[in-house]
Protein backbone atom coordinates (compact mmCIF):
# COMPACT_ATOMS: atom_id res chain seq x y z
CA UNK A 1 0.00 0.00 0.00
CA UNK A 2 2.39 2.34 -1.58
CA UNK A 3 0.09 5.63 -1.20
CA UNK A 4 -0.97 4.78 2.48
CA UNK A 5 0.05 7.06 4.70
CA UNK A 6 0.93 5.86 8.79
CA UNK A 7 0.22 7.66 11.53
CA UNK A 8 0.48 7.14 15.26
CA UNK A 9 -0.60 8.97 18.54
CA UNK A 10 -0.48 8.23 22.30
CA UNK A 11 -1.84 11.25 24.76
CA UNK A 12 0.04 9.30 27.56
CA UNK A 13 4.04 9.75 27.77
CA UNK A 14 5.48 6.58 26.65
CA UNK A 15 8.89 7.94 27.88
CA UNK A 16 8.14 8.81 31.53
CA UNK A 17 10.02 7.28 33.90
CA UNK A 18 6.87 6.64 36.27
CA UNK A 19 5.24 4.19 33.78
CA UNK A 20 6.29 0.59 33.48
CA UNK A 21 9.08 -0.04 30.80
CA UNK A 22 6.83 -2.83 29.03
CA UNK A 23 3.54 -0.60 29.05
CA UNK A 24 4.07 1.92 25.91
CA UNK A 25 6.67 -0.71 24.43
CA UNK A 26 5.31 -1.82 21.24
CA UNK A 27 3.94 1.91 20.85
CA UNK A 28 7.95 3.02 21.13
CA UNK A 29 9.15 -0.39 18.75
CA UNK A 30 6.76 1.24 16.25
CA UNK A 31 7.70 4.81 15.98
CA UNK A 32 10.20 4.18 13.41
CA UNK A 33 7.75 2.43 10.98
CA UNK A 34 5.38 5.61 11.33
CA UNK A 35 5.11 8.19 8.56
CA UNK A 36 3.77 10.52 10.89
CA UNK A 37 3.65 10.69 14.76
CA UNK A 38 1.94 12.91 16.89
CA UNK A 39 2.64 14.10 20.06
CA UNK A 40 0.57 15.57 23.00
CA UNK A 41 3.21 17.57 24.75
CA UNK A 42 6.51 19.52 23.53
CA UNK A 43 8.54 17.27 25.50
CA UNK A 44 7.55 14.07 23.40
CA UNK A 45 8.00 15.57 19.88
CA UNK A 46 11.82 15.06 20.77
CA UNK A 47 11.30 11.84 22.37
CA UNK A 48 9.76 10.19 19.24
CA UNK A 49 12.55 11.43 17.06
CA UNK A 50 15.36 10.07 18.66
CA UNK A 51 13.25 6.79 19.18
CA UNK A 52 13.63 6.93 15.16
CA UNK A 53 10.15 8.63 14.57
CA UNK A 54 11.29 9.78 10.83
CA UNK A 55 8.28 13.11 11.09
CA UNK A 56 7.04 14.30 14.93
CA UNK A 57 4.91 16.95 15.09
CA UNK A 58 2.84 18.35 18.05
CA UNK A 59 -1.04 17.50 18.34
CA UNK A 60 -1.83 19.58 21.43
CA UNK A 61 -5.27 18.91 23.22
CA UNK A 62 -8.33 20.63 22.14
CA UNK A 63 -11.94 21.31 23.16
CA UNK A 64 -15.18 20.23 20.94
CA UNK A 65 -17.25 23.27 20.55
CA UNK A 66 -20.64 21.95 19.84
CA UNK A 67 -20.43 19.28 23.25
CA UNK A 68 -17.91 22.13 25.21
CA UNK A 69 -20.00 25.40 25.72
CA UNK A 70 -21.96 26.76 28.42
CA UNK A 71 -25.55 24.73 29.18
CA UNK A 72 -28.42 26.11 30.89
CA UNK A 73 -28.82 24.22 33.90
CA UNK A 74 -31.75 22.92 35.39
CA UNK A 75 -32.61 22.89 38.98
CA UNK A 76 -31.51 19.30 39.21
CA UNK A 77 -28.66 19.96 37.65
CA UNK A 78 -27.78 22.45 40.02
CA UNK A 79 -28.43 19.96 42.97
CA UNK A 80 -26.14 17.62 41.73
CA UNK A 81 -23.68 19.44 40.70
CA UNK A 82 -23.12 22.89 42.32
CA UNK A 83 -20.17 23.76 44.41
CA UNK A 84 -17.33 26.57 45.08
CA UNK A 85 -15.00 24.44 43.79
CA UNK A 86 -15.44 21.14 41.40
CA UNK A 87 -12.09 18.87 40.47
CA UNK A 88 -12.64 16.58 37.76
CA UNK A 89 -10.40 13.99 36.98
CA UNK A 90 -8.26 10.85 38.30
CA UNK A 91 -6.68 10.57 41.54
CA UNK A 92 -2.76 10.94 41.76
CA UNK A 93 0.11 10.75 43.95
CA UNK A 94 1.04 14.13 43.65
CA UNK A 95 -0.17 16.43 46.55
CA UNK A 96 -4.05 17.13 45.03
CA UNK A 97 -5.78 15.00 47.03
CA UNK A 98 -3.68 17.13 50.43
CA UNK A 99 -4.55 20.66 48.35
CA UNK A 100 -8.11 19.13 47.57
CA UNK A 101 -9.12 18.76 51.92
CA UNK A 102 -6.82 21.86 52.29
CA UNK A 103 -9.70 23.97 50.17
CA UNK A 104 -12.10 21.83 51.75
CA UNK A 105 -10.71 21.98 55.71
CA UNK A 106 -11.06 26.02 54.89
CA UNK A 107 -14.80 25.60 54.44
CA UNK A 108 -14.95 25.74 50.83
CA UNK A 109 -17.49 23.68 48.98
CA UNK A 110 -15.79 21.16 46.69
CA UNK A 111 -17.32 18.44 44.69
CA UNK A 112 -14.97 15.71 43.27
CA UNK A 113 -15.23 13.50 40.42
CA UNK A 114 -13.03 11.08 38.35
CA UNK A 115 -11.21 7.71 38.64
CA UNK A 116 -9.21 6.46 40.98
CA UNK A 117 -10.32 8.08 44.52
CA UNK A 118 -11.64 4.80 45.81
CA UNK A 119 -7.92 3.90 46.20
CA UNK A 120 -7.35 6.34 48.91
CA UNK A 121 -8.96 7.63 51.94
CA UNK A 122 -11.05 10.96 51.96
CA UNK A 123 -12.36 13.00 54.41
CA UNK A 124 -15.77 13.70 55.62
CA UNK A 125 -15.98 16.88 53.96
CA UNK A 126 -14.77 15.08 50.63
CA UNK A 127 -16.64 12.41 50.35
CA UNK A 128 -20.33 13.96 51.99
CA UNK A 129 -21.49 13.37 48.35
CA UNK A 130 -21.12 9.76 48.62
CA UNK A 131 -18.59 7.69 46.62
CA UNK A 132 -16.42 9.77 44.24
CA UNK A 133 -17.25 8.47 40.59
CA UNK A 134 -16.65 10.09 36.72
CA UNK A 135 -18.91 11.89 35.02
CA UNK A 136 -19.15 11.83 31.64
CA UNK A 137 -21.10 13.40 28.10
CA UNK A 138 -23.14 16.19 28.82
CA UNK A 139 -22.92 15.54 32.82
CA UNK A 140 -19.16 16.28 32.56
CA UNK A 141 -19.98 19.43 31.28
CA UNK A 142 -22.87 20.02 33.80
CA UNK A 143 -20.54 19.64 36.78
CA UNK A 144 -18.21 22.42 34.62
CA UNK A 145 -20.48 24.74 34.38
CA UNK A 146 -21.87 24.49 37.56
CA UNK A 147 -19.29 25.03 39.67
CA UNK A 148 -17.80 29.00 40.72
CA UNK A 149 -14.09 27.50 40.03
CA UNK A 150 -13.32 24.45 37.82
CA UNK A 151 -9.36 23.24 38.86
CA UNK A 152 -6.54 21.53 37.28
CA UNK A 153 -4.12 19.89 38.50
CA UNK A 154 -0.98 18.84 36.34
CA UNK A 155 -0.57 15.20 35.56
CA UNK A 156 3.40 14.10 37.13
CA UNK A 157 3.28 10.38 35.98
CA UNK A 158 2.74 11.90 32.64
CA UNK A 159 5.33 15.22 32.97
CA UNK A 160 1.84 17.42 31.55
CA UNK A 161 2.29 20.96 31.17
CA UNK A 162 -1.45 21.23 30.23
CA UNK A 163 -4.11 18.70 29.84
CA UNK A 164 -7.35 18.56 28.20
CA UNK A 165 -9.54 20.07 30.46
CA UNK A 166 -7.33 23.32 30.46
CA UNK A 167 -8.96 23.99 27.02
CA UNK A 168 -12.88 22.24 27.89
CA UNK A 169 -12.83 24.63 30.66
CA UNK A 170 -12.60 27.81 29.26
CA UNK A 171 -14.79 27.14 26.37
CA UNK A 172 -17.89 26.01 29.05
CA UNK A 173 -17.45 29.59 30.41
CA UNK A 174 -16.01 29.03 33.88
CA UNK A 175 -13.20 30.51 35.44
CA UNK A 176 -10.18 28.16 35.62
CA UNK A 177 -8.00 28.18 38.44
CA UNK A 178 -5.03 25.63 37.35
CA UNK A 179 -1.58 24.46 38.47
CA UNK A 180 0.83 27.07 36.35
CA UNK A 181 3.20 25.94 33.09
CA UNK A 182 5.13 28.25 30.90
CA UNK A 183 3.13 26.72 28.19
CA UNK A 184 -0.33 27.38 29.88
CA UNK A 185 0.94 31.13 30.77
CA UNK A 186 1.44 31.51 26.99
CA UNK A 187 -2.19 30.54 26.39
CA UNK A 188 -3.88 31.84 28.81
CA UNK A 189 -2.88 35.48 30.58
CA UNK A 190 -2.89 34.77 34.15
CA UNK A 191 -5.40 37.05 36.03
CA UNK A 192 -6.83 37.84 32.64
CA UNK A 193 -8.07 34.74 30.64
CA UNK A 194 -7.64 31.92 33.78
CA UNK A 195 -5.49 32.30 36.67
CA UNK A 196 -2.89 29.87 38.37
CA UNK A 197 -1.36 28.59 41.69
CA UNK A 198 1.93 26.66 41.94
CA UNK A 199 1.51 25.93 45.33
CA UNK A 200 -0.94 24.93 47.88
CA UNK A 201 -0.90 28.32 49.84
CA UNK A 202 -1.25 30.19 46.71
CA UNK A 203 -3.94 27.85 45.90
CA UNK A 204 -5.61 28.82 48.98
CA UNK A 205 -5.05 32.05 48.54
CA UNK A 206 -6.64 32.34 44.70
CA UNK A 207 -9.48 30.13 45.78
CA UNK A 208 -10.42 32.73 48.67
CA UNK A 209 -9.90 35.93 46.51
CA UNK A 210 -11.99 34.86 43.11
CA UNK A 211 -14.81 33.32 45.29
CA UNK A 212 -14.89 36.24 47.89
CA UNK A 213 -14.79 38.62 44.22
CA UNK A 214 -17.47 37.35 42.05
CA UNK A 215 -17.63 39.84 39.47
CA UNK A 216 -13.47 39.43 39.31
CA UNK A 217 -14.47 35.60 38.95
CA UNK A 218 -16.92 35.97 36.32
CA UNK A 219 -15.20 38.81 33.85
Amino acid sequence: LPATVWAGYNNDNPFSSMHPRHRFRHFVASLKELDLAFAYRPKNVVDFEQAGAPRAVLLPPWYIPEMDRPFDLSDDDRIRFGCDLAFIGHYEADGRLQKLEALAEAGHDVRLFGTGWDRVSLSSRLSRNGPVRPVRGPDYRKALCAAKIALVFLSKVNDDCYTRRNFEIPATGTFMLSEFSDELAALFEPGVHADYFSDQAELLAKAELYLRDEERRKT
